[in-house]
């Protein structure tokens, strides 16, 4: 005997169903490519415009004068300076006192009093006040009316010296 095998047709469509969702889902589609940034145009160049006329050649000028020479005298007080400005205290009141181009009667009132007033400075700093009294004294018998700058008088150490000097100097004055 025969055994017929039956396969309804609607067990096919199970069977189909069932493998079909054991496949694997295809992969998803790949995401648009950006759009590419707009082409670069330059900005179009300014209209031209008229160009000024070229300036006038300057005219030559004439040769500057020569720096007048300094004195012996002044350049005995700008030695004097410098040392004072570098430290060399004791070396500055040698210059300036010591140097007989600063001693002549025939220099200037000035670069005398500058002398007197860095020679001075340079006593009070070497903690010789007696000495830069009468420095100080010197100058302003020299130049009554004689001032420091603001930064130099109220210096601690010689602008209470300069301060009784010129007091002593205004009372003799009245006298």
């Amino acid at each position: 005997m025969k055994i017929r095998t039956y396969r309804p047709a609607w067990a096919l469509l199970v069977i189909g169903f069932v493998m079909a969702g054991c496949a694997t889902p295809p992969p998803p589609a790949p995401p648009p490519a950006p759009e590419p940034p707009p082409a670069y145009v330059p900005p179009a160049p300014p209209a031209p415009t008229a160009r000024p006329a070229p300036a006038p050649a300057p005219t030559p000028r004439p040769a500057p004068a020569p720096a007048p020479v300094a004195s012996p005298a002044q350049q005995r007080l700008a030695e004097g300076i410098a040392l004072y400005e570098a430290g060399d205290f004791n070396g500055a009141i040698r210059k300036l006192n010591a140097s007989p181009e600063l001693n002549d009667k025939a220099v200037s009132p000035d670069v005398k009093a500058e002398a007197l007033k860095y020679s001075a400075f340079s006593y009070c700093v070497t903690s010789r006040r007696a000495i830069c009294r009468r420095q100080f004294d010197a100058l302003l018998k020299l130049t009554p009316d004689y001032q420091l700058t603001p930064s130099e008088a109220g210096h601690p150490v010689w602008g209470p010296v300069f301060a009784q000097a010129k007091k002593a100097a205004a009372t003799t004055k009245r006298k």
